[in-house]
């Protein structure tokens, strides 16, 4: 099924910008959002503190308000040092299931689960209680699960503080956090409010980033470690970003010839967060055609490659991983007897390639899946632009693609 009138659509899904052909949107409905509270968007922002001692030493209660949009990928609230150190923790939710989870490696059991999805577009309050013996999870001021635990043998490795992803940086967040608190000693958290943390005498760190500025979140506690906030453009756009979930659905567009012409630019933003199978990121037509063309990444690898069936070769690899929860520019520039790929205005390759020597196949243009659909993708999509154009490729875009006359097609999911 195929519609041209938008706004018969349920909401909250409907295209923004549309251009040169009809598109369905084959997903869902989504959930109620709860706007009271303003935070940090660390899908796009690198949030970090210095080493400190006291971040490693139990008792502590670690507390922060925080709304996460998305199961797709692991979602990293806190997290303290590196995975390798005994002393490391991290607070997290569970992909699939939202679900929130604690992982203490230098403990036994080294992982602390629980049966409550936060991934629901609400803020709650998360805590964590690490005491000597025992660990406890608590959502909006109630317990959800506590254990025994060992406490940690080996010696520390001293790491810095990160809010929204890993030390080691390779697992993100998808969401807003508001205020982060650590706390010696095991705080009584049962029937916390619903009010902002503030500092006092137990507190060793609280960071409010609804008053970050100029890069900096300053510490309210006595310690004073004042966080660093680094945008980084690879993940997106400053702000929320909303996408078409392909988890959840693909979108289908009607076909036209000039998609499989040359010379072509097609450009996307995607953040993929499962390398387990193929993710199929833009399709044009069947693989029977000639003028068939397909972006996706290969499983295991996370690889962007490009497969051009009616070319030779017919396949273009990068050695570059992109299922890794993170926002990235995509761009593919087709030729008449060259491909180029790139990912965030890098390029990542760059073949000579033979044209197709018969015509193309008439069919739809798909995103996030095959034409055929049998294969999909496990992730978001958002600003497909296509180009009868060799475009330059030498920079992140900083503001939304737009229509140009070169362009051929573009479509947004930002209201989905």
């Amino acid at each position: 099924m195929r519609r041209t009138d938008f706004t018969r659509l349920s909401r909250p899904f409907r295209a923004v910008v549309f251009v040169g052909a009809a598109i369905a949107l084959l997903v869902g409905i989504g959930g109620a959002q709860d706007r009271a509270r303003s935070g940090l968007d660390v899908s796009t922002a690198i949030v970090q503190m210095s080493a400190r001692a006291e971040y490693a030493a139990a008792p502590l209660t670690v507390e922060c308000w925080a709304k996460l949009d998305s199961k797709q990928s692991y979602n990293i609230l806190v997290a303290n040092e590196l995975k390798k150190s005994p002393t490391h923790w991290e607070l997290f939710t569970m992909p699939g299931t939202g679900f929130l989870t604690a992982y203490v490696p230098g403990r036994r059991p080294d992982h602390l689960r629980s049966q409550v999805d936060i991934v629901d577009g609400v803020w709650h309050l998360v805590g964590m209680v690490l005491e000597a013996g025992r660990v406890r999870l608590y959502v909006d001021g109630a317990e959800i699960v506590g254990v025994a635990s060992t406490a940690p043998t080996g010696k520390r490795t001293p790491g810095p503080l990160t809010v929204g992803s890993v030390v080691e940086g390779d697992i993100g967040c998808s969401g807003e956090i508001a205020q982060v608190r650590l706390s010696r000693g095991a705080r009584r958290l049962a029937g916390a409010s619903d009010q902002a943390l503030a500092p006092d005498a137990d507190t060793i760190g609280l960071w409010d980033f609804a008053q970050a500025e100029a890069g900096t979140c300053r510490d309210l506690s006595r310690l004073g470690n004042h966080a660093t906030i680094e945008i980084d453009a690879g993940r997106g756009f400053t702000g929320d970003r909303k996408s078409l979930d392909t988890t959840r659905g693909k979108a289908v567009i009607d076909g036209k010839p000039v998609y499989g012409s040359y010379p072509l630019t097609a450009e996307c933003w995607v953040k993929l967060g499962n390398d387990q199978t193929y993710n199929i990121i833009i399709a044009n037509e069947m693989k029977t055609s000639s003028t068939h063309w397909e972006m996706f990444t290969h499983p295991k690898t996370g690889m962007l490659s490009v497969y051009v069936p009616g070319r030779t070769p017919n396949h273009v690899h990068s050695q570059t991983d992109i299922v890794d929860g993170r926002w990235h520019y995509l761009a593919l520039v087709m030729e008449r007897e060259r491909v180029r790929l790139y990912v965030d205005a890098e390029e990542t390759a760059d073949v000579v390639s033979k044209p197709p020597a018969t015509a193309g196949r008439p069919g739809a243009l798909v995103v996030g899946a095959l034409a055929s659909g049998n294969l999909n993708c496990i992730g978001q999509v958002d600003e497909v632009r296509l180009s009868s154009v060799a475009r330059e490729v030498n920079s992140i875009p900083k503001r939304p693609l737009t229509v140009d006359d070169k362009t051929i097609g573009l479509w947004t999911f930002d209201t989905l």
